[in-house]
Parts: structure tokens; C-alpha cells; sequence
């Protein structure tokens, strides 16, 4: 039992074998930082990334599903993803999900096509290449995003806002460290509000289990208490 260790170089020991050293590092703040610090605040950095994730997974459903949506009624063409306006690098991609389905003996269908393309794929389409020629950008934005201001409704405001969420996406599903970035709420208000340009009642459901804001205020307080007690050196015994 994790109680059983009576002093901290004992528990950092043992966090070191089990997460890495060099991964705990990356929550001693500075200096005069201590194990004590660096293990409340791993717990507060899963804590948000918990908090985080109905929002960033809402975001990347809702964006992919009205992006095919969009570019289908575009071509006339469910199938969108085999027309030619796509660069070599998205063909590639679409070539390695076309062969990842047929080892699953999965059918090519754009149901499963859009669900099995990564998230870095659909925001490579708002990249500069696809408003040349007007191929997919701006004729698609009211159809994308169909509640978005007029102030943002441009693909180079889009793609940078949807490749910062892509980052954050990233760093959530990958364990990294987010507990330290200055702009991670206004991140977190920027994904919300793409959440609701894109679907208003997504964003209602998701606001019906959200908690990220106490969280990010209160969270590493409360980590710090709840990390704690395995460094007691007389846990009470459950009972």
C-alpha cells in the first residue's frame, strides 16, 4: 500500500520507477519545489485534462461530422475523398485509413472513413491550399460553422483557432503537462465557443456535465490535500 511509505524519498522513489523521472521533473516547478509539489500537481494536471476531455472530444465529432457534411453537399458526393482537389499528403492519408479498414474488414463507407480520420486531417483542410481557387474556403464557412460572428468568419481565423485546439487535444490525450500554460482557460472559452458556432445544442449538453472552470480556480488546492495523504505518517484505517 502506498501509505505504508513513511517519508518522501521513499515516494518519490517509487513514483520515479512507476511514471518516469523524467516526467516528474516536468512538474518541479523551480528550485525550492519538492516531491510533495510535483506529485499534487501530476494530480491536478489529470484532473484538468479529465475536465477537458467531453469538450475536445464534442469539438472533434461535431467539427469532422459538419466538415464531411459540408464538403459532401460541396461534390455531390459522399464520398468526397476520393475527388481530386485533395493534396498528395491528405491522399496519403486517406490511401493509410482506406488500408487500416480493410485489415479490419471494415466496409469504405464515409461513415467509417470519417470516424477513423484524425483530427490533424480535418483541420490540414483549413489550411491555405483549400481557399486557393475558393476549392473548399470561404463558400464553406456558413455551412462549417453556421453560427459563427462575422467578425471570425474567415478559414485563417478558423484554422488557427482549430489547430490550437488540436494542440491542446494532443497534449491532453498524450499525458502531457497543461497546468502551466497562462492562456489554458481562454483556450478552454475559445473551444467552447467553436463548440457553439458549430452546434448551439452541443454545447448545451456539454455545459450540463462541465466543471473545467472550478477546476482550473480550485483544483490545485484541492490536489494538494488529496495528494497529501499519502505521505501520513498514521493514515487512518478505513472503516
Amino acid at each position: 500500500m502506498i501509505n505504508d511509505y513513511k517519508n518522501q524519498d521513499k515516494v518519490f522513489e517509487a513514483f520515479c520507477l512507476a511514471f518516469s523521472e523524467k516526467r516528474l521533473n516536468k512538474y518541479l516547478q523551480n528550485e525550492n519545489s519538492n516531491i510533495v509539489d510535483a506529485i499534487a500537481l501530476y494530480y491536478w494536471n489529470i484532473e484538468l485534462s479529465q475536465a477537458l476531455y467531453p469538450a475536445l472530444q464534442i469539438f472533434e465529432i461535431v467539427f469532422r461530422n459538419s466538415l464531411h457534411r459540408a464538403i459532401a453537399d460541396l461534390f455531390k458526393n459522399d464520398y468526397w475523398f476520393d475527388e481530386d482537389f485533395l493534396r498528395a499528403r491528405e491522399k496519403q492519408i486517406i490511401c493509410e485509413v482506406k488500408y487500416s479498414l480493410k485489415r479490419q474488414n471494415k466496409s469504405l463507407d464515409p461513415n467509417n472513413m470519417v470516424t477513423e480520420l484524425s483530427l490533424g486531417f480535418w483541420t490540414s483542410l483549413l489550411e491555405t491550399h483549400y481557399e486557393h481557387e475558393q476549392i473548399l474556403w470561404p463558400k464553406l464557412l456558413p455551412n462549417v460553422f453556421p453560427h459563427i460572428s462575422k467578425k471570425y468568419r474567415t478559414r485563417s481565423y478558423l484554422s488557427k483557432a482549430v489547430s490550437r485546439i488540436r494542440k491542446l487535444r494532443n497534449r491532453v490525450f498524450h499525458y502531457e503537462p497543461i497546468w502551466y500554460w497562462d492562456n489554458l482557460l481562454s483556450q478552454y472559452e475559445s473551444l467552447l465557443y467553436l463548440i457553439g458556432c458549430l452546434s448551439p445544442v452541443s454545447l448545451e449538453y456539454l455545459k450540463t456535465f462541465n466543471c473545467f472552470k472550478t477546476l482550473h480556480a480550485e483544483g490545485y488546492i484541492r490536489a494538494q490535500g488529496k495528494s497529501s495523504s499519502i505521505f501520513l505518517e498514521n493514515p487512518k484505517t478505513p472503516t
